[in-house]
């Protein structure tokens, strides 16, 4: 069964929503035969969709970074106004270097950035960083994977001072299944450990880790992650299309399993009211991936 559904609005009694998004940008920028007018388009049928879904937070994967020098870097210049338009900035963190190990290797384009964007009217930026895995210094798929990494930002909601931490990431992809795994584990070990580092500096501080991981429920790079977090699933009372298929083909619905992008939170930091996939028709001809996020309470 392959099936797409209207995007599920907020409970009430939450106060805010998180959402990810792998946005596959190098598709729309390599493609051959798309023309200024077609990318233009793309990028606004991803902020109308952006925009439809309502988070407070977007964290976005493979994005390609303004930072570096591509053959098409335009995509910041061309989504980050329209977004803006909608009420989004850019939380900017300082981009860590690419490793020259990368560079040498003819690879530095950077187009698996992992921006996060907010709402500036909801909520304060208080910190925020950035940071590539140690696998992208031995470029382990070329420039498709020469970037993974995660940024991460702290937030206060203007209204209450609450606070939290959200991180976006993209762990590595590798051709071969057991290479991939071990540089996956190693990613998540990496982010854990900063997590690790800021709950010393605020502690107690909800987190939630979104992302496209490449990796299923169970998986050891997944079970890293348990080290610390858990399912948003498992503490979130409502669930919206919670088996749905993370990944598919462009412009088809997808169908139920592989379910490789996920949401996972510090446990019992949360008041968590809903967990969603999102997948509305815009949303499956914008990605090869849909969104999933969360609301809460904070």
């Amino acid at each position: 069964m392959r099936y797409v559904t209207d995007l599920q609005k907020r409970p009430d009694d939450s106060d805010i929503r998180v959402a990810s998004s792998n946005v596959y940008f190098h598709y729309f920028s390599w493609t051959k035969g798309l023309t200024e007018e077609d990318k233009l388009a793309h990028a606004q049928l991803l902020a109308d969709t952006l925009r439809d879904i309502d988070a407070d937070v977007l964290l976005l994967q493979e994005v390609s970074a303004k930072v570096f020098d591509t053959k098409d870097c335009q995509w910041h210049e061309r989504l980050d106004p329209m977004l803006e338009d909608y009420g989004y900035a850019d939380t900017n963190p300082v981009i860590a270097p690419l490793p020259k190990s990368a560079a040498d290797a003819g690879n530095p384009e950077g187009v698996n950035y992992t921006p996060i964007l907010y709402k500036p009217d909801v909520l304060k930026l208080i910190d925020c960083g950035h940071k590539f895995y140690g696998s992208v210094a031995m470029n382990p798929d070329s420039f498709l994977s020469s970037s993974k990494s995660y940024t991460w930002a702290l937030f206060e909601r203007k209204t209450t001072g609450g606070r939290f931490v959200a991180f976006s990431t993209h762990l590595t992809y590798h051709g071969d299944a057991e290479t991939g795994n071990r540089l996956r584990t190693e990613d998540a070990n990496d982010v854990i450990a900063k997590m690790e580092e800021l709950d010393a500096l605020y502690p107690g501080i909800p987190m939630v880790l979104m992302g496209d991981c490449n990796c299923t429920v169970g998986s050891d790079p997944y079970r890293a992650l348990e080290k610390k977090l858990v399912n948003a699933k498992t503490e979130a009372p409502k669930l919206v299309n919670e088996n749905l298929s993370t990944i598919h083909n462009i412009g088809c619905a997808p169908g139920f399993g592989g379910i490789i992008d996920h949401v996972m939170v510090t446990p019992k930091r949360f008041d968590i009211t809903q967990y969603q996939t999102f997948a509305n028709l815009n949303v499956i001809n914008m990605s090869d991936h849909v969104p999933v996020g969360i609301d809460f309470k904070l």
